[in-house]
């Protein structure tokens, strides 16, 4: 008998092998099935908990069953399946951290975070979670680097017997696994579409209504400031859609926003383009959607997204405007500051910028405050305003960005007990502050218009939803208030998010031969029905529309086309044309996108 086979045969006997591999695989189950159960509970669609815990079952089994190999591969087995469990603990913690954030798993908005910035804000906001990975990670090499010697494997047939069930149970349940979320995610990221749209099909797009397929580029822009020319003020609140402002459980919430709302809104609402913030400001800045995607450079984290394109920067500083950008948060982030430079704006001023200035984040924040950026705000507009050229101030506020911001001198709500509620309450206040101010001075004259508007809808995480509900996380209306002095009215009473570039243009009097992608003036009547798209739902009037889904749509480039036989323009899309639709944007980003370089933004 050898030596392993001995050592095995003394811990059967004297009863401490079984009982320490309990406890190690006790200790592993429970380290890698808790943040994977906790992870899937949180998503915005949690599957039910007895699947995840199946998967989990058929996961560790599989490990368990595979000690048998201890007998021959100590070592090597304790390194392998060593490894393979701590990296399966960070992909389970890191899938749970990713859900307790977004209310979503692996998507492209995790992909496009990916960055410095990110990794910082969550250290900021979630140190904890950074603990228990440290910790947990510690614990699960302590035990197996100390029980390695006593394990006592499966015998053959048992291990058999376990590995089957368990491999059965996890092809079965694979899907609610974080590493089945992460791997569909990673390829859905990294992968380069294909397919075309074959020439017939273009041809029969060129007809919509829904879509330019040519837009404007912004080698062929003209435009032409109004006389007297007005200026824009423009203020993008951070998760600041409507469905805050009507909080039936927190009343006086907003009172700011919801009077806004109530005297001032251009439109009942608009329709969120847009789910992430990067996204948000390109799509209604550009008057498109952009399809988010590594394989091809249209990647907004990159920052030169559809640097051809004519976007609302591009007209403006093509009809003399002189453009400034503010945000708390890093010009890096997501590519903004890259993004605005190469459509228009001279100067972007983000958080390095701020911190040069001396000026840093309050505790317990991320980036430049919500009370000091409008400060600041106010300064930059007192140069431009005497700068003789006419104007576009945009702004990008951070507070009631979750987990939620509270400045020093903020009100506290009711109990002061809800940090999110308090964030939300310090935002609406500082907003209405500011516009007092800019009243207050005279700079809301007959030349100045103020646009409010917000990037997209509050998540659709589990503190979303136990604050307002799940149909307030559903509400994709975001608000679009207007002030100014005589205002032409709105011809079209409902838009989307990528209709704020090309409403605007005509609000400021611009004479421009620009054409967004799928951005119409609500000025002007140019829709057959209220049909609004998003990259994941659709939607007809106050409706959500998913239409059904044909598995025989197949768009491929040799010019077969299967279930799309309706001229587009005829609302609402089938799933066919809504697939052939998301193709085409796609191609459109690429075309008028470039590789990166190295661009200098204008800071000071």
């Amino acid at each position: 008998m050898n030596t392993t086979t001995l050592h095995t045969t003394d811990y059967r006997a004297s009863g401490q092998a079984p009982t320490r591999t309990i406890v190690l695989w006790l200790i592993i189950a429970l380290t890698l099935a808790v943040p994977s159960q906790l992870g899937f509970a949180y998503l915005y669609s949690a599957p039910p908990a007895w699947k995840v815990l199946v998967a989990n079952i058929g996961m560790i089994g599989l490990l368990y069953s595979s000690s048998w190999l201890i007998r021959w591969f100590r070592k090597t087995w304790v390194a392998i399946v060593g490894t393979l469990i701590v990296a399966a603990f960070f992909v389970h913690m890191l899938f749970f951290g990713v859900s307790l954030f977004s209310g979503q798993a692996f998507n492209d908005g995790f992909f496009l975070s990916l960055q410095g910035e990110s990794l910082a804000l969550a250290w900021n906001q979630y140190m904890w979670l950074f603990v228990v990975l440290l910790l947990g990670t510690g614990w699960l090499c302590t035990a197996l680097i100390l029980q390695s010697r006593r394990i006592l494997p499966p015998r053959g047939k048992s291990a058999a017997l376990v590995g089957l069930m368990s491999l059965t149970f996890l092809i079965w349940g694979n899907q609610y696994t974080p590493t089945r979320q992460l791997a569909d995610g990673a390829s859905n990221w990294f992968a380069s579409p294909h397919v075309t749209v074959p020439v017939s099909r273009l041809h029969a797009w060129s007809t919509s209504p829904l879509i330019h397929l040519h837009p404007t580029l912004k080698k062929n822009l003209k435009a032409a400031a109004a006389t007297p020319a007005k200026n824009l003020i423009l203020l993008y609140i951070e998760s600041g859609g409507v469905a805050m402002a009507p909080a039936k459980a927190y009343p006086h919430l907003t009172p700011n926003l919801s009077g806004l709302i109530s005297k001032h809104a251009f439109v009942p609402h608009l329709h969120a383009s847009s789910y992430i913030t990067i996204e948000g400001l390109v799509n209604s800045q550009c008057g498109t959607l952009i399809p988010f995607a590594h394989g091809n450079h249209s990647v907004g984290g990159f920052g030169h997204t559809v640097e051809k394109m004519t976007c609302l920067g591009d007209v403006l500083a093509r009809a003399g405007y002189r453009q400034t950008f503010m945000q708390g948060a890093d010009r890096k982030f997501a590519g903004t500051g890259q993004f605005l430079a190469l459509h228009g704006y001279d100067r972007i001023m983000g958080f390095e910028d701020w911190q040069k200035m001396g000026l840093h984040s309050d505790p317990d924040t991320w980036g430049l405050s919500d009370p000091e950026l409008f400060k600041q705000s106010l300064k930059e507009l007192k140069k431009l305003r005497a700068s003789g050229h006419p104007y576009n101030l945009t702004l990008f506020t951070l507070g009631s960005h979750i987990p939620g911001y509270i400045y020093r001198g903020c009100p506290t709500y009711g109990d002061g007990s809800k940090r999110y509620l308090n964030a939300v309450y310090c935002s609406d206040a500082m907003i209405g502050q500011w516009i007092d101010t800019l009243k207050s001075r005279g700079w809301l004259d007959d030349n100045t218009i103020l646009v409010i508007t917000a990037d997209h809808q509050i998540f659709r995480n589990r503190q979303m939803t136990t604050l307002f509900g799940r149909k307030a996380t559903r509400n994709s209306r975001l608000p679009f208030i207007v002030i100014g002095h005589h205002l032409p009215a709105a011809v079209e009473h409902d838009g989307a998010g990528y209709d704020i570039a090309p409403t605007i243009v005509d609000l400021l009097g611009i004479r421009t031969n620009a054409k967004f992608v799928l951005g119409r003036s609500l000025l002007r009547p140019s829709r057959k029905m209220p049909y609004y798209m998003s990259r994941y739902t659709d939607m007809i009037g106050e409706n959500r529309y998913r239409p059904k889904n044909n598995p025989d749509c197949k768009t491929e480039s040799n010019g077969n086309a299967n279930g799309l036989q309706r001229v587009p323009g005829a609302q609402p899309l089938s799933s066919c044309e809504r697939k052939e639709l998301s193709i085409i944007l796609q191609k459109q980003a690429v075309r008028y996108s470039s590789r990166l370089i190295e661009t200098s933004v204008a800071t000071q």
